[in-house]
């Protein structure tokens, strides 16, 4: 992990950092990550995701046949045993200088700590939930007029990447300040949003403006779409501003009105420790959270359809900013069901603004933003591969963003699930029915599980179709008889 770049205002680490670097009772605490050359018995105890190691190496050393050796990335307590033991630096003593290579402790006993269980015991952030929000857009005027205060914080904390699909937040910043093309009408205005986007990337750590494994936030343009493909590779969480005119599927737009960027203070470590707090925050999926997901999408695909305009919004929007709510919260059980209101709200209230600011400053245009899924109504779709046989189905209100492999992989999942009567479909099994190589399969199943229609489970082992009702049933007319 790429240690982050420590240049904000106030102290150098976030309060759970400061606790488990510093205080003598969680000397033994942090993330287990096992020690090159190390085999299964040796390994550290990072004390945070975003630092580097700091200070004398330190080993901790399994007995052998350790039972149940801890997994990487997982948080523990190590308890040790006997008195360290320091490997003295012989090139040092030789120039007169007593230093040490490593110390090394012998493992006694190993407590392992669930991701629900390590906000409860970790120090919390000085904020309280409003004053990060308020502390986040402390340099814009009008922050709350265009939901910015809340909208930004919720990018900061970004989602997780897990059963759902990819982590993070994408939203379109939308204004009467500019046109589609980007382009605008006066000098004023191009100042009023240069301003407004430098302002946002200023309350984010610079370290997370540059490529970083575990979270990046970066603001796009329709000329720098085409680089996203490669990051969402490189980086867990990646959260996007795109600007009008980019074609990426967002979770929701940001309509920017009355929102001025007016200088204040530098990013705070305040607001930097709470960020921080809530990115260690990793929720997993639930099996109870599946049905209210299931219908979460379904609502969404009914919306997306009944939209006057097309504002390229992926099905798992509600979803995705429902985790970032948990997130923000500082809820490390996932329960999405105890958020999904939250971000309905949310997204209706911002769609209902985008759709306004279309209607009265860009009406004449509403025709270019249609819905393209209309377009491929009733048009037959011939060569699909379906149980080894080429078959032709039609396309009626379905996602035009799916290829045909990806329509092919998705059949071919309800298929084997009716088949057999089962809910689930094995990765190999399905791999050995489509005779595909792992990329492309994998690059379907990717595309098939951020557009909503597809979750997996047991790390990608297990695939299973969402249950969607009508939209679940609109291929089926491809599948044998």
């Amino acid at each position: 992990m790429a240690a982050l770049k420590r240049d904000w205002m106030g102290s150098e680490y976030a309060d759970f950092e400061r606790a488990l670097l510093f205080d003598p009772d969680k000397q033994h605490w942090g993330w287990c990550r096992w020690a090159p050359g190390g085999g299964s018995r040796i390994f550290t105890l990072s004390k945070s995701p975003f630092l580097d190691e700091a200070g004398l190496p330190t080993y901790y050393v399994l007995p052998e046949g350790y039972e149940n050796p801890p997994s990487e990335g997982q948080f523990v307590q190590v308890e040790t045993t006997g008195q360290p033991r320091r490997e003295i630096d012989e090139k040092k003593l030789i120039e007169g200088r007593l230093q040490y290579k490593y110390v090394s402790y012998e493992v006694g006993a190993i407590m392992g700590i669930p991701d629900s269980k390590l906000i409860d015991i970790l120090p919390r952030p000085r904020l309280y939930i409003d004053e990060f929000r308020q502390q986040t857009t402390i340099n814009f005027e009008n922050a709350d007029k265009d939901n910015l205060d809340l909208v930004l914080p919720l990018q900061m904390v970004s989602c997780p990447t897990n059963e759902i699909g990819k982590g993070g937040l994408t939203i379109r910043r939308q204004s009467f300040l500019e046109r589609e093309g980007g382009s605008f009408e006066s000098p004023e205005h191009r100042q009023i949003v240069r301003q407004f986007k430098n302002g946002v990337l200023e309350e984010i750590p610079s370290g997370f403006r540059e490529v970083n494994p575990a979270y990046i936030y970066k603001v796009v343009t329709p000329r720098g779409e085409g680089a996203v493909a490669a990051l969402m590779r490189k980086v867990r969480e990646v959260n996007l501003m795109t600007d009008p005119g980019t074609s990426l599927k967002i979770h929701m737009p940001l309509i920017h009105l009355q929102s001025r960027y007016r200088y204040r203070q530098l990013l705070s470590s305040d607001v930097v420790s709470y960020q921080l707090t809530a990115l260690i925050c990793q929720p997993h999926l639930r099996r109870q959270d599946i049905k209210p997901i299931e219908a979460s999408i379904k609502k969404a695909r009914k919306r997306m359809e009944r939209l006057s305009i097309d504002l390229n919004m992926t099905p798992l929007a509600e979803v995705k900013i429902a985790e970032a709510f948990a997130r923000m919260r500082l809820v490390q059980n996932n329960a999405i069901y105890r958020f999904l209101g939250d971000a309905s709200k949310l997204l209706e209230t911002q769609r209902k603004a985008a759709e306004d600011l279309y209607e009265d400053y860009w009406s004449s245009q509403v025709d270019a933003y249609a819905d393209l899924r209309s377009a491929f109504d009733g048009v037959e779709i011939r060569g699909v591969k379906v149980g080894k046989r080429n078959r032709s189905l039609n396309v009626s209100n379905f996602d035009s963003s799916l290829s045909r492999r990806d329509i092919g992989v998705y059949v071919e999942i309800r298929r084997l699930m009716q088949e057999a009567g089962i809910q689930h479909v094995k990765r190999q099994a399905l791999k050995k029915s489509l005779s595909m190589d792992d990329v492309s399969l994998n690059e379907s199943l990717e595309v098939l599980r951020s557009r909503g229609y597809v979750i997996m489970l047991q790390n990608g082992s297990l695939i299973k179709v969402f249950d969607l009702g009508e939209f679940s049933g609109r291929f089926d007319e491809a599948l044998p008889r």
